[in-house]
């Protein structure tokens, strides 16, 4: 079992450890927070690109790029929504943008000099971003997922069923509503059941906050696992939803540490509970 008794960062982030049901303490973000936001992440991203390759010199910059950060995702070359997957009809501009960036990158070069440089070549790429994500509302685009709060696919032919989360409170934390958590929950496991899985996983960061795990059996936290590097940083929520503020904000705090220490204070690790062991937590007969 993996302990992690860090601080979760930030004063919003933060307030997910102690949610008040039916009192919204968040606002939705303005234009200007969420250009901050994009700023933050694309920033981190690129800090972390050069420090991974730095620390990894057999991978190559658009490997790192694509597979362990959400970069393209928070640009105008992404035509999808934010957390979505790249959907991008500039691919020859993208390459040449990407090439920039890559020319950028010498052997032991200081991450906040790659990131400074590459902040420059991404600038013309910022501002579309901003204008399509203030377009869409974010309580929008979640929609499209209900009515679940838990995305996932029966038909991964595997053991225990993987799955994603969503948060359909925004601008509060998912973990503000511990009823429809387990009401969704309850969902999960019986359609678990029903496919012939044996139980539930989850990868993620959130494996390390209390707040996450009390809402699982003990099973839950105690069959915690360290993702084995170098997959415990992928391109993610998984990883840099650390990073983001429950209404979508720039968690800064987190990102500071992760700079300072160069890991970040929870690494994505794996959980597991038997379909046995959930319903019996949850109460289903």
């Amino acid at each position: 079992m993996v302990e992690n008794n860090n601080p979760i960062g930030d004063s919003e982030l933060a307030a997910v450890e102690t949610p008040v049901k039916g009192i919204s303490k968040m606002k939705l973000k303005s234009e200007k927070e969420h250009i901050e936001y994009l700023n933050g992440m694309l920033g981190l991203s690129l800090w972390f690109i050069a420090d991974w390759k730095n620390k990894n010199p057999d991978e190559s910059i658009k490997h790192i790029m694509d597979s362990r950060t959400m970069l393209i995702s928070h640009t105008s070359f992404n035509e999808d929504l934010l957390f979505s997957e790249v959907m991008c009809s500039k691919q020859d501009l993208l390459n040449s943008v990407i090439s920039d960036i890559e020319s950028e990158y010498y052997k032991d070069i200081d991450p906040n000099d790659f990131e400074k440089a590459c902040m420059i070549i991404l600038e013309p790429y910022i501002k579309g971003r901003v204008y399509k994500d203030m377009l869409h509302s974010y309580e929008m685009s979640l929609a499209r997922f209900a009515p679940s709060m838990f995305p996932y696919n029966l038909d991964t032919g595997t053991e225990y069923l993987d799955f994603h989360v969503i948060n359909k409170s925004y601008p509060e934390s998912f973990l503000s509503d511990t009823d429809l958590f387990k009401k969704d929950l309850i969902k999960m496991t019986l359609d678990a059941e029903g496919a012939g899985y044996k139980g539930i996983v989850g990868a993620t960061w959130l494996n390390g906050f209390k707040s996450w795990y009390k809402l699982f059996p003990e099973s839950w936290k105690a069959s915690e696992t360290l993702v084995v590097a170098p997959e415990r940083v992928h391109s993610g929520l998984g990883f840099w939803g650390q990073f983001v503020s429950s209404n979508y904000r720039f968690n800064s705090r987190s990102a500071k540490q992760f700079r300072k220490a160069g890991e970040a204070s929870y690494p994505m690790t794996e959980c597991r509970s038997t379909i046995k062991e959930l319903k019996t937590f949850l109460g289903i007969e």
